[in-house]
């Protein structure tokens, strides 16, 4: 604090990245396999889950899958 006022220096970041401390974001070693997909294959895909007796509407990937999608 400075002033009253949050104060961070110029050189935070590069020191908060640089060091090998920030574990909040790594780059991906391989992309994700679904990463590529389109807007309409993740609809379709979401079609397709919907429609299928496999996956029930209150099992978490279905309730977050069709959420991401809306």
């Amino acid at each position: 604090m400075k002033d009253g006022k949050a104060w961070v220096s110029d050189t935070f970041i590069n020191d908060v990245f640089q060091s090998g401390l920030d574990q909040t974001f790594q780059v991906e070693k391989r992309p994700h396999p679904l990463n590529s997909l389109s807007a309409a294959e993740i609809s379709e895909a979401v079609t397709i889950v919907k429609a299928s007796a496999a996956i029930p509407p209150q099992h978490p990937f279905y309730r977050n899958l069709t959420a991401r999608a809306r």
